[in-house]
């Protein structure tokens, strides 16, 4: 077991000591992200603000443990509950950390350690004595709020100064000294005036009450098996950690997609996934999948992302909610769906079918087209290399499940002509996709403008294996078998984005969807070619990709096969590479992968409880 991802031992490098519902969160890495630079390391106290330009200021606070009012070596351990700090200098003492609340962090020092917290102002941002009497200090940040500062058991001190030339203070230390050897304090966060609050939990009851607000999360997710049980355990730590609550543009909680880095926010589609892992959980489950419609425009549309600070609505993604439903359907069923959860879901899902019908079939031939690459979620695909629009087979299986699901939703609430008339409308566009789309082969995609075909060997023209069932049995096992050669898509560590056989396979220059293996590629793959009975193959899948996580964890994207003789193709570098020397932010594990683990940890899950009852009915038929 890689230590790295286990939930007693977790590396604040890779993740945030943080909780649900949390935006406060402790980091822990190089003070300079510059390899040139000196190899130190820190504890850091940061918060999850989204900026639209992508920058995070992970390192808003530093911290270290002190004794005698020098710095001391420590080693850590932290778990979902607390943050131990132990002193590394041949003498007792440690730090313990814990959430006391949401936005305020609890500190507890013995053994005769203190604590310096270490700022780097910026223009404009600020630092004061409270001049309240107690030494109460408060760092004031414009984009991101204050913070307090206060040693409740010990005293505190700083050196702050205010550099009237460079309209800023000075880097700044806060001092915290024991009293009689022990020590407390907080630091609490306030976006506009922060006060102090009324009373402080106690440390150990805290600790206790947080590790089990997270057992009770990672209780909702199926089983896994039992060698990848402790990358569960992780993978329900990074969503847990991740779902957030309501703030600025954010009107429900929603599960954001990192908490440092470039992608801090909620995009429009993550929150069905984990709709899915969750459907054990079905108010939580149902209240995902309708969160995004809390920003839905008067068209219909959703937006691609919504953070605390801005909402994106150049393109949506793609109508991903049928799929999500049918797949929590297919668990619960239909009828344990109340109807107060079908009411909250029906119109706004009837209005996102609506707005695609209207917006997207501009040719009125009953089949739409994305207009940009984004919303497809496949930004860079080969589907694309035609120019827009483009009429998607992947985009008509999301559009017949989303109208299934509209119907579904109509019959829970005794809408029947209404359900009538939404499963009619799914049955018409899944035959005019067959019709249109299916060359005998494969499907293909059509410039909706010039009706040029597109063929080509994007793993998105087999998308449509979401459907299932839904589709003839020659064309599901013609998409069971293409995606299941090694030479084309199947590989060690998922399927990847393009066909290693194809001119435009890039893995070596920074594009997204042209061989990349991305983790929402894995899911919709993997769950639609066992819906679609070929079981064998998603189940090989599904393992290849837990096994690559015992290495790596569960990743967004996984490494893909070497490029033989790679060629420019001319694609931008969506994602370029790191510059030589640099060094990974900390805290950057993404939910999004976390997420697509659960469900792929269940299917296969439910793959080997299949093998194991089909050996022991064999097994008593042989005996018989």
């Amino acid at each position: 077991m890689n230590p790295k991802y286990s939930i007693e031992h977790l590396d604040l490098s890779a993740v945030p000591f943080s909780r649900r519902l949390a935006r406060l969160m402790v980091l822990y890495g190089y003070v300079s992200l510059d390899g040139d630079a000196p190899d130190i390391k820190s504890f850091f106290i940061s918060y999850t603000n989204s900026v639209t330009d992508g920058s995070s200021r992970y390192d808003l606070i530093r911290f270290t443990p002190t004794r005698s009012g020098q710095p001391v070596e420590c080693r850590y351990q932290c778990d979902p509950g607390k943050l131990t700090i132990e002193a590394d200098d041949g003498a007792y003492g440690s730090v313990e950390v814990v959430f006391d609340g949401y936005e305020r962090l609890l500190f507890r020092a013995s053994g005769g350690l203190g604590l310096r917290f270490h700022i780097v102002f910026e223009p404009h941002e600020q630092f004061m004595d409270r001049l309240d009497g107690d030494g109460t200090v408060y760092a004031a940040f414009p984009t991101i709020g204050a913070f307090l500062f206060k040693a409740v058991k010990g005293t505190q001190a700083n050196n702050g100064h205010w550099d009237a030339w460079r309209i800023l203070p000075e880097e700044t230390n806060i001092d915290w000294s024991p009293d009689g050897g022990d020590l407390l304090g907080y630091v609490q966060y306030a976006y506009e005036l922060v006060e102090q609050p009324d009373a402080l939990g106690d440390v150990d009851v805290l600790a206790r009450e947080n590790r089990t607000d997270f057992d009770n999360w990672a209780s909702k997710y199926e089983p896994v098996p039992e060698k990848y049980a402790h990358l569960r355990l992780f993978a329900a730590y990074v969503v847990w950690i991740c779902y957030l609550a309501p703030k600025g543009q954010v009107k429900t909680p929603m599960i954001y997609f990192l908490r440092t880095g470039g992608l801090m926010r909620a995009m429009g589609w993550h929150q069905s996934y984990h709709a899915m892992a969750l459907w054990r959980d079905l108010d939580l489950a149902v209240d995902l999948l309708y969160s995004m419609f809390t920003q839905q425009d008067a068209y219909g549309m959703i937006p691609d992302s919504v953070s605390d600070r801005y909402v994106t609505m150049l393109a949506p993604k793609p109508p991903f909610q049928g799929f999500a439903l049918s797949y929590i359907l297919d668990h619960v069923g239909l009828d344990t769906l109340t109807v107060a959860h079908a009411e909250k879901l029906y119109e706004p899902m009837c209005r996102w079918a609506t707005y695609w019908l209207t917006f997207r079939d501009r040719d009125h031939d009953g089949l739409c087209a994305y207009v940009h690459g984004d919303e497809s979620g496949w930004d860079d695909a080969s589907i694309f290399s035609k120019g827009m629009p483009v009429i998607a087979p992947d985009l008509a299986a999301f559009l017949i499940l989303l109208m299934e699901a509209c119907g579904k939703l109509a019959k829970r609430l005794g809408r029947d002509a209404e359900s009538v008339e939404w499963l009619a409308k799914s049955k018409t566009m899944l035959t005019k996709m067959l019709r249109t789309l299916w060359n005998g082969h494969k499907f293909i995609c059509i410039k909706e403008d010039t009706r040029e075909i597109i063929d080509v060997e994007s793993i998105a023209v087999y998308q449509p294996i979401i459907l299932g069932m839904r589709l003839p049995e020659e064309i599901r096992n013609a998409i069971g078998r293409a995606v299941y050669d090694p030479e084309t898509f199947f590989t060690h560590t998922g399927f990847a984005s393009e066909s290693q056989k194809s001119p435009l396979y890039d893995v070596t220059y920074g594009s997204f969807m042209l061989g990349m293996i991305l983790a929402p590629v894995q899911l919709m793959m993997t769950v639609g070619l066992w819906n679609a009975d070929q079981k064998e193959v998603a189940a090989a899948n599904a393992r290849n990709i837990l096994e690559a996580a015992l290495d790596v964890g569960p990743q967004t994207i996984f490494r893909s096969p070497h490029q033989k003789n790679p060629k420019p193709t001319g694609a931008r570098a969506v994602l370029p590479p790191m510059k030589e020397g640099m060094r990974w932010m900390p805290g950057g594990y993404g939910s999004w992968g976390a997420g697509v683990f659960l469900i792929l940890g269940s299917l296969l899950w439910h793959a080997e409880q299949e093998n194991d009852v089909r050996r022991a009915a064999a097994s008593a038929e042989k005996e018989a």
